[in-house]
């Protein structure tokens, strides 16, 4: 029972002057406690008020790809198309002195293809003219020997830290078991690069002149 109404009927026969200053005092003390007790209850609405959310900033990370190394029983090398790509990738990407003219690839079979680049050089007034021949190879050891009988076509230095022409783990997500660079000198942009069965062959000349 509540304290107030135990203490109202315990003095309710007392005289009417005694009695209307504690029923007086008893509404006021009611008044006061219903009062503390609804301002501890929170409303309804204030557990669904909207939450704002801040923007977020989108980050661009770099990840490693997953193109499929194996050789391809039927249709174009998944390998190939991806080494095509990150070629273009990175023709379109020119320093400011340097302007892109042409990417061309012509595919000689579903694991061999070709592209030829052609870029100027706005400074040096030289056009750049790049080759390169991908192919891929039923196994690493095929890859091997290929390499190995056309090595001297484009040098005998290993550069097996050089810059490659390809990012290979950026393209499959595997960092190569077999990877070497022959070439004729550290400068030389001439070069054949294997990267497990992958084989990638560039030729690369400056010797045409821009006129004017």
């Amino acid at each position: 029972m509540n304290p107030i109404v135990r203490m109202m009927k315990r003095y309710i026969k007392m005289p009417l002057k005694y009695a209307l200053p504690l029923l007086f005092i008893g509404a006021l003390v009611l008044a006061s406690t219903t009062g503390c007790v609804s301002s501890t209850n929170p409303s309804p609405s204030a557990s669904i008020m909207p939450t704002t959310i801040m923007p977020t900033t989108t980050v661009t990370v770099t990840s490693p790809g997953s193109v499929s190394t194996d050789y391809p029983a039927s249709g174009r090398s998944k390998l190939v198309e991806a080494a095509v790509e990150y070629r273009r990738d990175d023709f379109n990407t020119k320093h400011l002195d340097t302007k892109s003219e042409s990417f061309d690839v012509n595919w000689i079979s579903n694991t061999t293809a070709q592209i030829h680049e052609v870029t100027k050089n706005t400074e040096e007034y030289t056009t750049h003219l790049e080759d390169f021949t991908i192919t891929h190879f039923p196994s690493t050891a095929e890859a091997t020997t290929y390499l190995t009988n056309n090595a001297a076509k484009y040098g005998t230095s290993i550069q097996s830290s050089f810059d490659p022409v390809i990012d290979y783990y950026k393209i499959t997500g595997k960092t190569p078991t077999v990877y070497t660079m022959y070439t004729k000198d550290y400068f030389s942009l001439t070069s054949i690069s294997q990267f497990d069965s992958l084989i990638v062959e560039r030729n690369s000349t400056y010797t045409v002149l821009l006129s004017g």
